[in-house]
């Protein structure tokens, strides 16, 4: 709803109350004199309007909170002696039929509703808007396959290389410096396909700050049991490095 016309409505929900307030109140304080007889006119008129602001208050205060039952109840208690008390008062004075005076009296209830109606248009300005958090930490799109996370090796020495299938190592060819490894790359440098959750817990980690498994739960949201698991696979897999801080993320080497 645009502001302007909020506002508007919260205006002339308002001026409707007021004069509600002043013909109930007007009402109220013909109903305390007959009674109670000849009262000074400040404390029949505060009486009737402190009645009426009771019911408005309660009842916007109950809508704007609705745990608050203290309000509600309270707000539906001096809105029915409100109610009454007009009641009383036009009974004792009019000449037309009883339904008809009862139907009169229903007026009364307007702070009820004008409280109500004030207290929602009030909700809906305190209500944040949908509007996606700037620091929100990156996910994985589920629309499309998990990225994979390729280790690229060079050798710069002549060195053996193992490479593990089926539970047994070999030794690979000799390449002289700087011949990067293109033929029956090891295992490692394949890529290693991670799911959401590992690498939502990738996208937590730092090279720099290293997280505890209860830093991560907090950060990422998964139970921890789950982030033990999850750090384990990162960490066999070469991409997270478990320090006696926590762990950090292990940067890939850059080519010379």
């Amino acid at each position: 709803m645009p502001t302007n016309l909020r506002n508007s409505l919260i205006v002339l929900l308002a001026l409707a109350y007021l004069t509600v307030l002043v013909m109930s109140a007007g009402h109220l304080t013909k109903w305390f004199d007959l009674s109670l007889g000849s009262l000074p006119p400040y404390f029949s008129i505060g009486l009737a309007v402190g009645l009426e602001l009771l019911a408005f208050t309660l009842s916007l205060a109950s809508t704007l909170e609705p745990r608050l039952r203290y309000a509600f109840w309270g707000g539906a208690f001096f809105l029915l002696l409100v109610w009454f008390g007009n009641l009383m008062a036009m009974l004792r004075v009019a000449d037309a039929p009883g339904w008809e005076v009862l139907a009169q009296s229903l007026f009364a209830l307007g702070p009820l509703v004008a409280g109500k109606a004030i207290g929602e248009l009030l909700r809906l300005d305190a209500r944040p808007n949908p509007v996606e958090p700037t620091d929100r930490r990156p996910t994985a799109d589920r629309s499309t396959p998990p990225p994979a996370v390729h280790l690229e090796t060079h050798v710069h020495s002549t060195t053996v290389h193992q490479s593990i299938q089926a539970g047994t190592t070999h030794s690979a060819e000799r390449f002289s410096l700087d011949t990067p490894v293109e033929q029956s790359a090891p295992a490692w440098n394949k890529p290693v396909p991670l799911d959401d959750r590992a690498e939502q817990l990738l996208a937590a980690l730092s090279a720099d700050r290293p997280l505890g498994p209860s830093a991560l739960a907090r950060q990422t949201g998964l139970p921890k049991t789950t982030v033990y698991r999850l750090a384990a696979r990162l960490v066999e897999a070469g991409l997270v490095v478990q320090t006696a801080d926590g762990l950090v993320r292990k940067e890939a080497p850059v080519e010379p």
